[in-house]
């Protein structure tokens, strides 16, 4: 819209010129072939906001009419902290490690179990009686019995030790699996940290870009009020300000996106 706005402005401009033959005729031609191509992306501009819109409601599920959608702050993400930091982060809260985790504890104990079967099983017992042929109670026949029993497996066809090697075989796949986890996470952070700084950096940049391309319109504007430079040299600085702007814009969105995906690498979500 500012673009179109900008050369409607110089277009309105050319044309009185032109009829005051100070102008060319090319000169108004190239602005009417721009403000076409202004008003083209801006028509494709509109159709991508109701198909990004569209697409929103899918994933959703909204079917309660139009969503409301609230304008993006223009707040930047924070810079991100140290990768160290992050990894802890991620770590003591991501729910995919803690799962990991608990699948080792559980197949540590599985082992342990199985490996009990070694052990020889003991088992105490007593009993207490008195003989006598009347219900009544007299120490002096007293009937006490303590005693201990052991048992202990000498062969089973090897099926202890299948247990115990099949237990083995979980617990290292699960002590992998959480590795393999760990580095997983390890890799998201440090990918996530490194787009946001990258697009941070690219704010920076861009936001430089564009204070530049404001004021080179500016001054090729003036000179072509006073008939200094062609139109030519007008729609090269006015193409290249849209382009800073897009730079922007999109340094910006590519921001927030990698703060979400730092969120998600870090188990925030």
């Amino acid at each position: 819209e500012r673009s179109i706005n900008a050369v409607q402005s110089e277009l309105k401009q050319s044309e009185l010129r032109y009829h005051a033959v100070t102008v060319l005729k090319s000169d108004v031609l190239s602005l009417q072939v721009q403000l076409a191509e202004a008003q083209e992306s801006e028509i494709q501009t509109a159709n991508a906001i109701e198909l990004a819109n569209s697409m929103l409601k899918t994933l959703l599920a909204w079917t309660d009419g139009a969503l409301l959608l609230k304008q993006a702050s223009d707040s930047l993400p924070k810079t991100p902290g140290s990768f160290d930091s992050l990894l802890n982060k991620a770590l003591a809260q991501h729910p995919e490690l803690a799962a990991a985790a608990k699948r080792v504890a559980m197949a540590e104990q599985q082992v342990a179990a199985a490996k009990s079967a070694y052990l020889p099983r003991a088992d105490a017992y007593g009993s207490y009686g008195f003989n006598n042929q009347s219900p009544d109670f007299d120490t002096d026949r007293d009937n006490v019995s303590v005693g201990v029993q052991v048992e202990v497996e000498l062969f089973n066809g090897f099926a202890t030790q299948n247990k115990v090697k099949a237990a083995e075989r979980e617990l290292l796949s699960a002590q992998e699996g959480l590795r393999q986890q760990r580095l997983i996470i390890e890799n998201a952070v440090k990918s996530a940290q490194l787009r946001l700084l990258e697009a941070l950096n690219r704010v920076d940049v861009a936001s430089v870009a564009v204070t530049a391309a404001d004021e080179a319109l500016r001054l090729v504007n003036e000179q072509r009020q006073a008939g200094v430079v062609t139109v030519t040299r007008y729609l090269e600085a006015e193409v290249a300000r849209d382009k800073a702007y897009t730079r922007q814009i999109s340094a910006r969105y590519d921001a927030l996106r990698a703060e979400a995906e730092l969120q998600l690498a870090t188990g925030g979500f």
